[in-house]
């Protein structure tokens, strides 16, 4: 549907307008930010539980089809195995092209959020949380992008982490708009 419209689809890719460099990825997650039993399970067994909270609860996980079924022939949902995949293939990407000078200014724009400081207050705790945003607080202390911009929080967030300001201005589903924050015309200026 992109291709015949202005928008531009990026997955992984980067878009250069004039001094402007975009750099694009979904991100997915990784399901290892802490939430609410950080101190009574390691790693491991915190990412485990929210792996298996979110796919009883979440809609991406009874929705959405695996990548790989056009080319198998055998439709399936989505996995954790494959967001994480993608989630580290997306991370490489923006952590590589972070590395590259370029003279300009830089954003990055994802779907899922690049730290948990986006996550609403009101839901701190809740394993679910790991499907909503990953720490890629080093990767911004080291590429130092001058924005990222980010969705798939249904509340609006602007603030700064080191140098970077980070927004997410999300219109929402029709039941929760006039909750989300959201900022008509809202216009950042790079």
């Amino acid at each position: 549907m992109a291709k015949r419209s202005n928008v531009t689809v990026l997955e992984n890719e980067i878009l250069v307008l004039g001094r402007t460099r975009i750099i694009g990825a979904t991100l997915w997650t990784d399901f290892e930010i802490e939430h609410g039993v950080e101190n009574e399970l390691p790693l491991p067994e915190r990412k485990s539980y929210a792996i298996n909270i979110c796919k009883r609860y979440m809609m991406d996980f009874h929705a959405i089809y695996r990548s790989d079924w056009p080319e198998t022939g055998i439709p399936g949902l989505l996995t954790a195995k494959e967001l994480i995949a993608r989630h580290i293939e997306s991370r490489v990407f923006v952590t590589s092209e972070l590395e590259n000078q370029f003279d300009g200014r830089t954003v990055v724009l994802s779907h899922h959020a690049p730290l948990p400081r986006s996550l609403h207050p009101a839901f701190k705790g809740h394993a679910s949380n790991a499907a909503f945003a990953s720490d890629l607080s080093k990767v911004i202390a080291q590429g130092k992008p001058d924005l990222w911009v980010h969705g798939h929080i249904h509340h609006f967030r602007d603030y700064l982490d080191g140098t970077t300001r980070v927004i997410c201005n999300p219109r929402g589903y029709e039941r929760e708009r006039a909750q989300t924050g959201f900022v008509s015309g809202l216009v950042v200026d790079v």
